[in-house]
């Protein structure tokens, strides 16, 4: 948490493509929505943030091409 928000970090290649998704629930079926797209990494760690966090459930995964 960070100022009312939630924030992650992760491991990026150089001019790697990302896509950051979030779901509010699991069961089939799963309805991912996307959070952010990064085109061209820079490489090194990036950060995310999610200002629209609440006390919820939210779950998050990150695709790379």
């Amino acid at each position: 948490m960070v100022s009312n928000s939630f924030q992650f970090t992760f491991p990026a290649q150089t001019n790697a493509n990302y896509t950051v998704q979030y779901a509010t629930n699991l069961s089939a079926p799963v309805a991912w929505q996307t959070l952010k797209t990064l085109f061209f990494s820079p490489g090194g760690v990036i950060t995310i943030q999610d200002p629209s966090w609440t006390n919820a459930a939210r779950f998050y995964r990150v695709q790379a091409q």
